[in-house]
């Protein structure tokens, strides 16, 4: 189409970035990216980012959370911990470092390629996982879950099953999650 001056047509169009996206913050910053096609990974590196929102995405690649040094995420002497938040969006696998974490899915899907791939992994620290309206599609290792309406397609392990409660969702039976309320199958 021809384009005509003075007047800016964007229907159609949709801002993509060709290539891996790295993030850092100070101070306990945050990040939105709203509405982008990221056609790599979205990498946090060490620093203080308080937060990061990924809302009306889709991230052909990973999200991972690289290990801090020297205070982390959570900055030095802090007892917070990074958000992470993804907002009616698609990417695939999302793994973290080992500082404590949250990780929210709402209306999302995460795609780790296959059920027995990590879909949502950390590497030894908490991770406190809120999944609702999301599909998961892979293994998910989280300390704690608040889940509903979910489908989780791949095994999932929660460390502390005391917290939390999985509702109007699917997780197969192998799984280890909290308290089941009306899910899909019926635990044996």
């Amino acid at each position: 189409r021809d384009p005509v001056p003075g007047v800016y047509d964007a229907s159609g169009l949709r801002p993509r970035l060709r290539g891996d996206l790295d993030l850092t913050g100070e101070g306990g910053s945050s990040v939105v990216l709203d509405g982008l096609v990221i056609e790599g990974d979205v990498v946090v590196h060490a620093g203080d980012l308080g937060s990061l929102t990924l809302s009306g995405c889709t991230v052909a690649g990973s999200v991972r959370i690289e290990d801090g040094q020297g205070g982390g995420h959570a900055g030095a002497g802090s007892d917070a911990a990074l958000q992470v938040r993804v907002l009616r969006s698609q990417c695939g696998p999302i793994r973290f470092g080992r500082e404590p974490a949250s990780l929210q899915l709402v209306d999302s899907t995460v795609d780790a390629g296959s059920p027995a791939a990590a879909a949502v992994a950390v590497s030894g620290a908490a991770l406190a996982l809120s999944v609702q309206g999301s599909t998961v599609l892979g293994r998910v290792l989280a300390r704690t879950l608040e889940g509903s309406n979910a489908i989780l397609d791949g095994r999932v392990v929660i460390e502390n099953r005391q917290v939390g409660c999985l509702r109007y969702s699917f997780a197969p039976r192998a799984s280890r999650v909290p308290r089941r309320y009306r899910c899909s199958p019926t635990p044996t």
